[in-house]
């Protein structure tokens, strides 16, 4: 798969059980997407939860990945910035 992840932001937050953070990316230099929550795993990987509504009978989502090859790719790229950052060493 050749898709670009770039311009990955995460903004960390008081850890409340597993959510750690916010983050953002820039898909394929013409697309951000932004809002999505970032939550800590037993494991020590993140798990990303991406912007939706909840309506009577699920959520709406307002952007998602389509496959779990793409969400893959997307979750690498928030790993590899988490540990940048230093996320899990606060």
């Amino acid at each position: 798969m050749d898709i670009k992840i770039s311009e990955i932001n995460i903004f960390p937050i008081a850890q409340r059980e597993s959510l750690i953070g916010f983050g953002s990316f820039l898909f394929g230099d013409c697309l951000r997407i932004s809002g999505i929550a970032l939550h800590a795993t037993t494991t020590g990987r993140i798990k990303l939860l991406f912007p939706a509504k909840k309506l009577g009978s699920g959520y709406q989502y307002y952007a998602q990945p389509i496959n779990n090859e793409t969400y893959e790719l997307i979750r690498t790229a928030f790993e590899e910035k988490a540990e940048e950052i230093g996320l899990f060493n606060e």
